[in-house]
């Protein structure tokens, strides 16, 4: 472990944490103390226990840093992880499902290393807006929209 090495705790247990861990394993400015989440899959990294147990988990262990793989949490645990992340100066990251990047209208690129979220035009955009406008019936030869 290098001199000034960051804590680092992983939130969520899965091959997308497998993978992430084997590449900051050999970073000497990381020492990975665990994860927070499911025994299962089987996995080489510490579990340190559940998710009912982050607040304790997180006290405990004074990470500088946690990256959240497991994006399929309710609303209110990942409002709590921002809080206590927040409220304990731990600088938090997240890995969002592919999936769930996909079913949005964002792409995400890279430039010098430097990642890009660009967001896609809909549907909408263009001629879509025209058409939906509060003018649109007047367009369409329907009835005329009240303008106060």
């Amino acid at each position: 472990m290098g001199i000034g090495a960051r804590h680092l705790i992983f939130i969520g247990n899965n091959t997308l944490t497998n993978t992430i861990y084997k590449d900051l394993i050999k970073d000497k400015t990381f020492k990975i103390m665990g994860l927070i989440g499911n025994k299962e899959p089987q996995t080489e990294i510490k579990i340190l226990g559940g998710s009912s147990q982050l607040n304790y988990i997180l006290e405990k262990h004074h990470p500088d840093e946690v990256i959240q793989t497991q994006s399929h949490l309710q609303e209110k645990e990942n409002e709590e992880i921002l809080e206590i992340c927040e409220l304990n100066h731990i600088n938090y990251r997240f890995i969002p499902d592919l999936l769930d990047v996909k079913r949005t209208n964002i792409e995400v690129s890279e430039i010098n290393g430097i990642p890009i979220i660009n967001l896609k035009p809909t549907p909408l955009d263009g001629w879509g807006k025209v058409l939906i406008s509060g003018r649109a019936p007047d367009r369409a030869g329907g009835t005329p929209s009240k303008r106060f």
